[in-house]
């Protein structure tokens, strides 16, 4: 079985001199903000360029087309 990677979602996407960084957030099981609710914790980074970040992008709305 290959490596499989779980993240609750992205936390914050930045582009800087023509790279796209992804940070994948993961909710913590301890950590509460001041609502109570779990804290995100920086689980991962994905580091691609722009053209692979936009056809990563265009695969995610065919997915989110094919599931609504």
């Amino acid at each position: 079985m290959q490596q499989q990677i779980f993240t609750d979602g992205i936390g914050r996407i930045t582009v800087i001199g023509g790279v796209v960084r992804l940070d994948f957030v993961s909710y913590s099981p301890t950590d509460t903000d001041a609502g109570g609710h779990p804290r995100q914790i920086f689980t991962q980074r994905v580091v691609m360029g722009i053209e692979a970040f936009l056809r990563s992008s265009a695969k995610c709305a065919e997915t989110t087309q094919l599931v609504s």
